[in-house]
């Protein structure tokens, strides 16, 4: 079987060459401007996101393949659970003063 070693991994959007192509009457200072401010806009969670929407995809549809679950999601689950016997309590004391 043959491994293709070489693939397409990476991600490269010239923003000044998009500026040029799609304002041609921009000038350098205003693309100069406008590429700092997308570059500070851009986030790498959002794109994070959209490559876990495409492995959630291929996974659902190609394999078994699932992200696993961030450390926050069970201290969420711990929290809430805490919340959920804090609340029984109290309504346990409620009915025992009535």
């Amino acid at each position: 079987m043959v491994v293709k070693s070489e693939y397409d991994r990476e991600f490269i959007f010239d923003i000044d060459a998009y500026l040029i192509a799609s304002y041609p009457t921009m000038t350098m200072a205003i693309r100069r401007s406008v590429c700092t401010l997308a570059l500070a806009y851009l986030e790498s969670e959002t794109l994070e996101d959209t490559v876990d929407e495409c492995v959630a995809e291929y996974a659902q549809t190609k394999l078994n393949v699932l992200k696993e679950e961030e450390e926050d999601d069970e201290d969420y689950d711990e929290e809430e659970e805490d919340e959920e016997d804090e609340v029984e309590q109290v309504e346990e004391e409620a009915e025992v003063k009535e």
